[in-house]
This record gives C-alpha cells, structure tokens and sequence, in this order.
C-alpha cells in the first residue's frame, strides 16, 4: 500500500496547482465511499445475464469512434 501512497504523491507533485485541486475534490468526494468485495446476489446475476442478452451486438471501439468521425487514438489524449 505505501507504494501505491508514494506513487500518488510523485504525481501529484508533477502536476500544475490547479490540477492539484481539482483532484483533492476528486478525493473528498470519495474518500467517504467503501468498496465491498462481495461475490454477486441472485438479483446482479439477473441484471448481468439480462445485459449479455440485450447486447449480443459489439463492434470494435475504432469503428465506433470512425464513426463519429474520431480515429480511436485521439481519444486517449
């Protein structure tokens, strides 16, 4: 975990002071939120195998964003 911790304040440091702000309220927002690890109930597995059936449809995220008129790369920056 301290290596997570030290790994945070090196970016942190890198970064311009507004952009130090924003994430400090990025943090207060969250830091109030528990993540539990539990295995999924009867009612997420329904909504799980709901969702595979509603979206037997895919296509590659490049020619989803081709068509928007994006190529997929320019999306990352």
């Amino acid at each position: 975990m301290l290596n997570i911790k030290k790994k945070a304040h090196r970016l942190i440091d890198a970064l311009p002071e507004d952009q130090v702000a924003y994430i400090i309220s990025i943090i207060e927002g969250i830091k109030g939120i528990s993540i539990l690890d539990e295995e999924p109930d009867e009612f997420d597995m329904f909504l799980i195998k709901e969702s595979e059936e509603d979206n037997e449809d895919s296509m590659p995220l490049e020619k989803f964003a081709e068509e928007l008129g994006f190529k997929a790369d320019e999306l990352q920056n």
